[in-house]
């Protein structure tokens, strides 16, 4: 079911699945994929049984993840078109793009084999490989051993999301801008479990997984992952750097279809628009989700959170939003974060929040893309909990997605009739 979110994604799966290779531990060189790619270590052709770790995780990364195609995009004609209408003579050169295209990191800390040309690479993700390449292929290698020598954890969800989200949604350092999009770039999405689900797993959520890193519960990632995109925005909106342009606000900030709509629809008169016609809406679709979700299992979280929330877009449009900020961002890292990590998120409280959500969908009329797109990857994570009921309602999740297919295409109508099929049909 989730492989479905294809279908919204395909036009930023091209230039947009990409992490960035953060500076080396200590110096630490990264060593290139080539140093993985053996047929006796990742390079196996088909999994193999004899170990506890599959050893083609190099083949499914080269064969079938977007990430080892990063790096080539920049090489199309689109990406050099794009280059183009930015002033970039050679996108395949340019830091501005190879910061999330590629392993970027300073030239010292390229080992022998190491190649920008292989993309988003094992070390993007899981760190600079000299100091555990050769002590993990031993006998008594643990993960806990390999994290000491300097092997990124990202079992720990939180900073998985944080990572993903450096290029996923950005930060100060590397951002997709407007002026990026308005070039041809796609706009950036994310939701942490949808987006773990779509690309191949090199892994097997097996006993020793578990024992290693702990269970994988999809809610609990996306409520997780919901947290720091929302953290994210928040910051955004409070960045100097990010926030603006010029005398200009930075237009990523906002729901793009509250302007980029047709007036030849007759939208204006159908439709709600909230008391903000004409107006830029900001995109904190994962604040609300976060809110709704909040109302079902932490009631006090949700009231907290709900004032903040009625006032935030007219206070930025003032100028004075920055303390209405800063207490939607504690709340979030003080109580959500906290409930996020500890709550006994089973398949009951799963049920709950999946109800929650689909009668937000359901209910709430004319929303905008972003926040309908994020509602359905959100069901498709807490449907996944129970496999029966995921595939007992696979039809009605496939419409939902139908009505996704393209932003340029999308009617607020047909997403709320699909998600109240699948409200009826719970």
């Amino acid at each position: 079911m989730k492989l479905q979110t294809l279908k919204l994604s395909i036009l930023i799966l091209v230039t947009q699945f990409a992490l960035q290779g953060s500076a080396s531990a200590e110096g630490q060189k990264y060593m290139g994929v080539a140093t993985c790619s053996s047929s006796n270590c990742h390079g196996a052709a088909v999994p193999r049984n004899s170990t506890n770790v599959l050893q083609n995780e190099y083949t499914t990364w080269a064969k079938k993840d977007a990430h080892s195609k990063a790096w080539r995009v920049l090489t199309t004609s689109d990406s050099k078109k794009i280059g183009a209408n930015l002033g970039i003579e050679n996108p395949a050169q340019e830091p501005l793009c190879l910061k999330c295209h590629s392993t970027y990191v300073p030239k010292e800390v390229h080992g022998e084999k190491f190649a920008i040309e292989d993309g988003v690479s094992c070390e993007a993700c899981h760190g600079a490989a000299e100091g555990w390449l050769k002590s993990h292929t031993s006998s008594s290698a643990t993960h806990k051993r390999n994290v000491e020598n300097g092997m990124r954890d990202f079992s720990n969800l939180q900073e998985r999301a944080k990572y993903c989200l450096t290029c996923h949604q950005g930060n100060d350092n590397q951002f997709v801008d407007h002026r990026l999009i308005g070039a041809g770039h796609p706009r950036l999405s994310f939701e942490l479990d949808t987006y773990s689900m779509i690309q191949p797993k090199h892994w097997n959520y097996d006993q020793d997984y578990e024992e290693r890193k702990g269970k994988y519960e999809p809610t609990r990632a996306w409520l997780i992952g919901q947290v720091e995109v929302a953290r994210g925005a928040l910051a955004l909106m409070s960045s100097e750097k990010r926030s603006k342009n010029g005398i200009w606000p930075e237009l990523t900030m906002f729901n793009c279809y509250a302007c980029h709509h047709s007036l030849t629809q007759k939208q204006w008169r159908a439709r709600e628009y909230k008391n903000g016609p004409g107006e830029l809406r900001l995109n904190v679709s994962s604040l609300i989700i976060i809110h709704d979700a909040m109302v079902e299992v932490a009631p006090d979280i949700a009231i907290k959170m709900e004032e903040g929330l009625q006032k935030l877009h007219d206070a930025y449009k003032t100028g004075q939003a920055g303390s209405i900020i800063s207490n939607l961002d504690t709340i979030l890292k003080n109580d959500v974060e906290r409930l996020a990590r500890v709550h006994p998120l089973d398949q009951k409280t799963s049920a709950q929040l999946l109800k929650s959500v689909v009668n937000f969908a359901a209910s709430t009329p004319h929303l905008q893309y972003e926040e309908a797109e994020q509602l359905a990857m959100g069901i498709s994570a807490l449907l996944s909990v129970d496999s029966v009921r995921e595939k007992r309602f696979k039809k009605q999740v496939d419409d939902i997605y139908k009505s996704l297919k393209s932003p340029e295409e999308f009617v607020a109508e047909e997403f709320t009739a699909a998600a109240d099929a699948l409200k009826k049909s719970l």
